[in-house]
């Protein structure tokens, strides 16, 4: 039997979770190795913001996920396929989570894009192949709205 659509944005929610605490384990030993390795200069405050920022986009991603998922199974417990029904309408909840998402992805995009320029010697050419798909995702990630915008409530796109 396959899942429904509602029944697996739960169970994604509940697995970001899990990965989530595992990324704070992580993201807490970055910034104490950060802390350490503190150089006066420009780029240990590109590192310091980004991981920040990251952390924050990826915070505020879980909590919006965990949000909908209680909204979607507790709030109209009584209507017939509720969950089914809210995961599927496009509105200003799922426009903003998929926002969080993109905004995560581009600086995620570009952070690789530096992180290669500067671990191979500064070589652009190193670069162009991290660089041409920062430039894809960014020009896609437009479209991916529209689209969004574009789908009917109770669509299941199957």
């Amino acid at each position: 039997m396959a899942l429904g659509y509602a029944k697996s944005c739960l169970i994604g929610a509940l697995l970001e979770c899990i990965v989530y605490g595992l990324y704070f384990t992580v993201f807490s030993q970055t910034l104490l190795i950060l802390r350490r390795k503190l150089i006066p200069g420009v780029v240990s405050i590109y590192l310091t913001a980004t991981s920040l920022i990251l952390f924050f986009l990826i915070t505020l991603r879980l909590v919006l996920d965990n949000k909908a998922a209680v909204e979607a199974f507790a709030d109209d417990p009584l209507t017939p396929n509720a969950a089914e029904k809210y995961y599927t309408n496009f509105g200003n909840g799922a426009m903003f989570r998929t926002g969080t998402y993109i905004a995560l992805t581009i600086i995620a995009d570009l952070f690789i894009v530096y992180r290669v320029f500067a671990i191979w010697s500064r070589s652009i050419l190193a670069t162009l192949g991290p660089f041409l798909l920062a430039v894809a995702d960014i020009s896609t990630q437009p479209i991916y709205v529209y689209i969004l915008t574009l789908l009917l409530i109770g669509y299941h796109g199957y």
